[in-house]
């Protein structure tokens, strides 16, 4: 998964929440924060990615295996 792709799983996100403040609040993500990676100022940090159930690999993103 790239950065794109993140970026629009974000927004559907967002978009279910009701708006960035609402998607900030319940994920204890900085809204500030969350406005800069939609408009691609900074890339999706680990509490975005927490949020949407992905993590950080090398070059790319990638969802979280559950255990069990």
């Amino acid at each position: 998964m790239d950065r794109e792709e993140v970026l629009a799983l974000l927004r559907e996100s967002i978009d279910r929440e009701g708006g960035i403040a609402a998607w900030a609040r319940r994920h204890a993500v900085s809204e500030q924060y969350t406005r800069d990676v939609v408009a691609r100022r900074r890339p999706p940090g680990p509490g975005i990615l927490k949020s949407l159930g992905l993590q950080r690999d090398a070059a790319t993103y990638s969802e979280v295996q559950a255990h069990g």
